[in-house]
């Protein structure tokens, strides 16, 4: 069965629950309020249940925060210019390619942002002593700022604003052979990887582009979360409950054995009671 919206999916809920159609989900019937209420939440709960192959994705990695600066003063404290920064105060940052611009032993160093304005930010010492940049040289340009990935990790890395959640961190090859240790923290990835790349569930709002059993599971858990209001009937809530349960199974059961969930179709949800 195919499916390319919203409605679709919401209406395999309702027959399960034995209910009629909705034609609209923003519709301001009483059905498809309460659908709506619940629809975004269930439809990221359920994907980040399985690595589902229609929404898993892989891309490059970038390294957080990381801008171009344009000037280091001479000066105690030092300013470094860098437009529209995202560092705020007491930040921790750490500098390449300052040594091609004219500043020795600022690479790789590790500093406390201070004074922060839209375009710049003054130099602390991690301890929140003044760093005098007079005696590292005089800028000329280029050079970048980043994000410091603290003493525990070599780097740090955004999370892809697309990521609803992350599966495996790879290398600069994109391959999945080497299992290697990472972290997460809010919108931020750490790992120990250089030029990393990563494995992720796509937080993909379009019905259009999900396998068949994606759809289908959505619609399994919708059911089982708008059974009460819709229906008030608990034992039809308990019985999409277990129809969800048992096809994630069978979902699970198909991957394990060398398929993936493309290969479920149309006849599991027919069959699953």
């Amino acid at each position: 069965m195919s499916v390319t919206t919203e409605e679709q999916i919401c209406n395999i809920a309702l027959f399960h629950l034995g209910e009629a159609e909705i034609s609209n989900i923003s519709g301001t019937d009483t059905t498809s309020t309460i659908l709506e209420e619940v629809y975004d939440q269930n439809r990221d709960f359920v994907m980040e249940e399985f690595p589902w192959p229609s929404v898993t994705k892989r891309t490059s990695l970038a390294l957080a925060a990381e801008i171009s600066i344009t000037d280091i003063s001479s000066a105690n404290p030092g300013v470094v210019t860098c437009s529209a920064h995202t560092f705020i105060n007491n930040d921790l940052v750490t500098f390449s390619g300052c040594a091609g611009a004219g500043l020795t032993s600022m690479d790789g160093n590790v500093f406390r942002v201070s004074g922060k304005t839209t375009d710049t930010f003054e130099l602390e010492e991690p301890d929140g002593d003044d760093v005098d940049t007079s005696g590292y040289g005089t800028y000329t340009s280029g050079g970048s700022v980043r994000r410091y990935a603290t003493s525990d990790w070599d780097y740090v890395y955004d999370l892809p604003d697309d990521c609803l959640k992350p599966l495996k961190i790879l290398d600069e090859l994109w391959e999945e052979d080497t299992k290697y240790e990472w972290q997460r923290e809010g919108s931020l990835i750490y790992c120990n990887i250089e030029d990393a790349a990563l494995k992720y569930i796509k937080k993909e709002t379009s019905p259009g582009n999900y396998s068949s059993a994606l759809a289908e599971a959505i619609a399994y858990r919708l059911g089982w979360l708008v059974a009460l209001p819709i229906t008030g009937n608990r034992e039809i809530r308990n019985d999409l409950w277990t129809m969800f349960n048992r096809f994630m199974k069978k979902v699970r059961s198909s991957s394990a054995e060398g398929g993936t969930s493309q290969d479920q179709g149309e006849a599991l949800w027919i069959n699953a009671r």
